[in-house]
């Protein structure tokens, strides 16, 4: 589960509401909010000041969500290969684990220059 999944329950069970209550809130269906929740769908967000406006979220509560939403953006990848969908996946994996230096020198090869 995403942070920005944890952070939109953590919100609901706040307000007593139901999946169906916020997906009224949003103008979007219980099953669409269902595949925000679960990463499969964008949360889009002027749904920020929906919720913001609806709940009287707090700053902090608002500034999550912003953060959290910049985050999920979703990035369509289509790689060609095998080895192409394990490269993204690896990444993917280990983006938050990777060292400074190894982050500068990948991001060196990918932009077509030797690594430092």
């Amino acid at each position: 589960m995403t942070e920005l999944a944890t952070l939109l329950r953590i919100i609901r069970a706040e307000n007593n509401m139901y999946l169906q209550d916020m997906a009224n809130i949003l103008g979007v269906t219980k099953s669409y909010l269902s595949m925000v929740e679960k990463g499969k769908s964008p949360f889009k967000e002027d749904w920020i000041y929906k919720l913001q406006k609806a709940l009287d979220l707090s700053e902090e509560r608002v500034e999550k969500l912003q953060e959290y939403t910049c985050i999920n953006e979703t990035i369509r990848l289509l790689p060609k290969s095998e080895k192409q969908r394990k490269l993204v996946l690896k990444l993917a994996r280990t983006l938050n684990t990777l060292k400074e230096e190894d982050a500068d020198a990948i991001l060196s090869i990918l932009e077509g220059k030797k690594p430092e």
